[in-house]
């Protein structure tokens, strides 16, 4: 085979050359973005926390939300977007691996994973102060939650503890801290998700018992879904359990709907 020189040195090493210094020019940008990101304090306690889980993980690091949208809410809460400008909205929640912009895994119905959007679950949502709650489509008194699992009410960096999706006709407030529901002998939350207008993510903002926040990741294993405050934790409690997503909700509006 006929090797084709440029200036003395194959085309082959000329590319090679080419291509890694790119690599290494993209990733200098990348890394001097969250560098200043980083000076300019604009990533958040629970966002500084999330990717330091992230990077024990060997996952790449999320860009703060602060920097597509610099000023910063008022309202009490992780920094996540307001939805002072979103009335209400129909829709479906997708289900993607890793970010909104990573392959869509499926879509929400009640505490699990399903396929296409025909078998989901329609939801609605209205603003309500800093947070809202996520309603069952013509339902007046179904709405979703996060429950609380075995180990406990918190969530934590370091902790086993994750709590669970379901339906529920108890509301709480924006900031109460876990409710405890009789009937089903476990504790909820249900004013604490944000949706931003951007983007479409859904964030969970969990209140511990010491009104603390903490950042929480959500997990597919199976076709179930769940929440922990530590995702290498939930690993390891499930034994290393590789099948194990990081995933993020996505907020999907019905036909006709206003959306996000």
């Amino acid at each position: 085979m006929t090797n084709l020189f440029v200036l003395g040195q194959p085309l082959t090493m000329k590319v090679t050359l080419f291509s890694g210094l790119l690599f290494l020019i993209l990733l200098a940008v990348v890394v001097a973005q969250d560098e200043d990101a980083y000076d300019e304090g604009l990533y958040t306690p629970a966002e500084l926390q999330r990717n330091a889980q992230r990077k024990a993980l060997g996952m790449s690091p999320i860009p703060p939300k602060a920097m597509r949208k610099k000023a910063k809410p008022k309202n009490k809460g992780s920094g996540m977007a307001s939805l002072s400008s979103v009335q209400a909205s129909t829709g479906y929640i997708a289900i993607h691996d890793d970010n909104v912009e990573g392959p869509l895994l499926g879509y929400l119905s009640n505490h699990k994973i399903v396929p296409n959007i025909k078998e989901a679950v329609e939801y609605t949502y209205t603003t309500n102060g800093f947070m809202a709650e996520i309603m069952v489509a013509n339902s007046t008194n179904i709405r979703m939650c996060v429950s609380t699992g075995l180990y406990g009410r918190d969530l934590g960096l370091g902790s086993k503890n994750f709590h669970v999706a379901r339906h529920t006709i108890i509301s709480t407030a924006e900031g109460d801290t876990p409710f405890h529901d009789t009937k089903t002998a476990s504790y909820l939350e249900t004013t604490i998700f944000s949706i931003n207008p951007k983007t479409g993510e859904i964030e969970i903002e969990w209140v511990n018992v010491d009104s603390g926040r903490p950042p929480v990741q959500i997990a597919l294993r199976d076709e179930r879904l769940y929440y922990t405050g530590d995702l290498s934790s939930f690993r390891e409690y499930l034994g290393y359990d590789d099948t194990v997503k990081s995933v993020v909700y996505k907020w999907v509006p019905s036909a006709g709907s206003n959306g996000v």
